[in-house]
């Protein structure tokens, strides 16, 4: 079995485990989890039929089914998306979403924390989907073959959809609980590519017409993104019991990058993705952890005194 039948295996099983947590959860989750995959399969199908300079390889399952017929496994299918580049979507975003919703910080600041989360799968994967041939940049990009703009897109993609779910379940529907819960997701699939659109406008304006840097356009974005998920650090209290199927999904997709990182000697080619591996896997445990992490340490702290006191008695 090939390394790319394996990897949409495991996307698969995530996005089975995931869909049974969000219909446990309730409709307007299993709607925000269905949601997030049609607006991933919007985007990614809109840029495959347009001008975006990449293709996808050929996996089991394409989108239109009738893609690349002829196309063998792995190799270049122009105009298809694969399944599970969409469900894919669907789970990043709804691990992000099911996190910040737990952050006591302003709705209107949680599709940033939405945004770091999800890029921070891809500052791995899309190095080593490069170096496996998952999908193929016409024109290589600045950051270890990739465009910067990728990851740009990344984070207006998650943030916009976020955004407007949680502005329309605010503001649109708030006396329909039922319309409130299941088709605001669906609706911020109009909404969401509009952001999405507007946002990669500006930034190609900025980067062409006014020569700014990409890096620091890149680089002011995730600063502004990390200040506002640091800035709430220490506010962030949840009283309920870790999510571990959320904690253990996101954790277990970045881990599954870092070992092929070392098993297909992606590593040996950039080598200084070896720093960034353990830096996002830093990153997505203290990301999906950080909910409860004061509430841990009050525990500890607890736990200590408590200790300190019986040997005193």
């Amino acid at each position: 079995m090939s390394i790319n039948t394996v990897s949409e295996l495991v996307v698969y099983g995530l996005t089975a485990l995931c869909l049974l947590h969000a219909y446990k959860q309730g409709r307007g989750w299993l709607a925000v989890y269905l949601g997030a995959c049609l607006n991933g399969f919007v985007l990614e199908y809109a840029a495959v039929r347009t001008d975006v300079d990449y293709e996808y390889a050929r996996f089991m399952i394409m989108i239109p089914s009738g893609g690349c017929p002829d196309s063998p496994m792995g190799s270049e299918c122009v105009g298809a998306v694969p399944l599970w580049i969409a469900l894919g979507w669907g789970f990043v975003v709804y691990l992000a979403m099911q996190t910040s919703m737990r952050l006591d910080m302003a709705w209107y600041l949680k599709p940033a924390h939405d945004a770091l989360l999800a890029v921070n799968f891809d500052w791995l994967m899309d190095p080593i989907a490069v170096k496996l041939g998952w999908w193929i940049w016409d024109k290589p990009g600045q950051y270890f073959g990739v465009p910067l703009d990728n990851y740009f897109g990344w984070i207006v993609c998650v943030g916009g959809f976020s955004l407007s779910v949680r502005a329309m379940r605010r503001y649109l529907f708030r006396n329909n609980a039922k319309l409130n819960a299941n088709l605001t997701p669906f609706l911020a699939v109009l909404t969401g590519p509009l952001i999405v659109y507007g946002a990669i406008k500006a930034y190609m304006f900025v980067w062409h017409n006014m020569g700014v840097s990409p890096w620091f356009i890149l680089g002011v974005t995730l600063v502004f993104i990390y200040s506002i998920s640091l800035a709430h650090w220490s506010s962030k209290v949840s009283t309920q019991k870790p999510d571990w199927l959320i904690i253990g999904s996101g954790f277990s997709f970045q881990l599954y990058f870092w070992v092929l990182l070392w098993s297909y000697g992606v590593f040996s080619e950039h080598p200084a993705l070896i720093t960034l591996s353990m830096l996002t896997l830093m990153v997505t445990w203290f990301g999906y952890t950080n909910p409860y992490a004061i509430k841990w340490i009050e525990d500890v702290v607890s736990a200590t005194g408590d200790a300190g006191e019986n040997q005193n008695l």
